[in-house]
């Protein structure tokens, strides 16, 4: 995972992984091959977010793990 650091509106992380594109979550978005983003618009969202966030890191390691 990556922060785009140059993004002034919002903070903008990247997943750039395969199997991140397996993981269904609303706060997943774009629809490339390789990678998904998550964008926070501020604090309040980040803390909105959390729990989701926390179930993608969880579902990405685990599929990580069992495509070895």
């Amino acid at each position: 995972m990556t922060f785009n650091l140059w993004a002034k509106q919002h903070i903008h992380l990247v997943f750039h992984n395969p199997e991140v594109v397996n993981i269904k979550s609303k706060i997943l978005e774009g629809n490339y091959p390789t990678r998904r983003m998550v964008y926070f618009s501020d604090m309040k969202d980040v803390k909105a977010k959390k729990t989701a966030l926390v179930k993608v890191v969880k579902e990405l390691v685990k599929l990580m793990d069992e495509s070895k």
